[in-house]
């Protein structure tokens, strides 16, 4: 990881809770904060292989604690919510068409068990709660946006509620470079196997964000959030057809070709991430927008503000290039 973070002292002596920890995300996060001086690290997954392999990667780090459950079991997660400072909240059911196919398991796992992380927080008097959601909440259209803005809420709800001691906010990411849940994974083994990568539509375009700069947007966020905020990162945008055409000829040579199979049930051309009625609230920090109650409308900024994939400048096929080759200089 080649993460630069500026305040690292601000975690000194903490302790902090991470669900989704054994996610490509919760990893890569637990890996950058262990040098933090935290306390302690507790991360809940109840993904049994990714996590023994996590273990055995960190297995040196005394203070980070691995521990097998479901989130959807308040009372076996009961315990970890001791005395913690910080909650980041990153376990979800994702994936689009299993959560198409499955909406009673992705409202259990993405409302219920979201239910039961306020709870707990709010049960064990947690400083500081952050809520891992999507671009697909944005007016969305499928089932997973739809679990995820119910996330959103709840934690909106809780935000203002005048006798939890927590603060709770939002940040949404984007598509995640070489995550496991990214498309990047499947054309890469489509171009192994020699096979024609698949393209739902030649129109769609997604915003994408690297590993890196995702880990590096819930730091600064859980820094600096009061509470009710939903935080935006200013991300990338591209086609998924130019991502294809990058991976043959950077992946190359290759006599994959491009597949074009349809749209999946429930999604879009473009993502959105942030809706017609945040632009009056939207406040522009750094490299991100943060949405809040608090902030005052500037009509001059954002009044012809459109934040979508779509209006967005995409990336060309060479910067898609050298955006794989730093990709593969981080798994190096």
């Amino acid at each position: 990881m080649s993460i630069v973070i500026e305040d690292k002292s601000y975690f000194k002596n903490k302790k902090i809770l991470v669900t989704g920890a054994a996610g490509t995300i919760g990893q890569n996060f637990l890996l950058t904060i262990k040098d933090f001086n935290l306390k302690k690290i507790i991360g809940i997954d109840n993904d049994d292989k990714n996590l023994v392999k996590f273990q055995n990667k960190i297995s040196k780090f005394k203070n980070i604690q691995l521990v097998h459950a479901d989130i959807r079991n308040k009372k076996k997660i009961e315990n970890c919510f001791h005395k913690i400072d910080f909650v980041l909240h990153l376990a979800a059911l994702k994936h689009l068409p299993l959560c198409e196919k499955l909406p009673y398991e992705a409202m259990e796992n993405n409302i219920e068990g979201t239910k039961n992380i306020i709870s707990l927080c709010k049960q064990f008097n947690v400083k500081k709660v952050l809520f891992s959601s999507t671009d697909k909440a944005v007016n969305p259209s499928n089932t997973l946006g739809i679990t995820k803005l119910m996330g959103e809420k709840l934690f909106y709800h809780e935000n203002n509620n005048l006798n939890s001691k927590c603060k709770f906010s939002t940040l949404r990411f984007g598509n995640v470079v070489g995550s496991s849940g990214s498309v990047i994974p499947i054309f890469h083994n489509q171009i192994k196997n020699k096979q024609n990568l698949t393209v739902t539509n030649s129109k769609m375009t997604r915003f994408v964000m690297t590993i890196d700069e995702a880990v590096q947007f819930l730091i600064k966020s859980l820094i600096i959030m009061k509470g009710g905020e939903i935080f935006v990162t200013k991300m990338k945008s591209l086609r998924i057809e130019n991502l294809a055409k990058a991976m043959i000829q950077y992946y190359g040579p290759s006599k994959s070709k491009i597949d074009y199979i349809g749209m999946r049930k429930g999604e879009k051309i473009f993502e959105e991430l942030i809706t017609e009625t945040e632009y009056k609230k939207i406040k522009s920090y750094k490299n991100l927008f943060i949405i809040s109650e608090k902030n005052n409308s500037n009509k001059k900024v954002h009044q012809n503000l459109r934040y979508t994939s779509l209006d967005k400048k995409q990336l060309s096929i060479k910067q898609i290039k050298f955006l794989l080759k730093k990709i593969d200089k981080l798994r190096k």
